[in-house]
């Protein structure tokens, strides 16, 4: 994605705290486990 400063300010965007990057991190990981656990069972 290409940075655009009015487009911040047209779409209202802020950034992402700590706490949310976290819990977002979070679920990728543990999405991640599960899909790699899928695929180990499937073997």
């Amino acid at each position: 994605m290409v940075y655009v400063s009015f487009m911040q300010w047209f779409l209202d965007t802020r950034p992402v705290d700590f706490v949310h990057g976290v819990e977002i991190i979070a679920l990728g990981v543990a999405l991640f486990m599960i899909l790699e656990l899928e695929k180990l069972s499937l073997r």
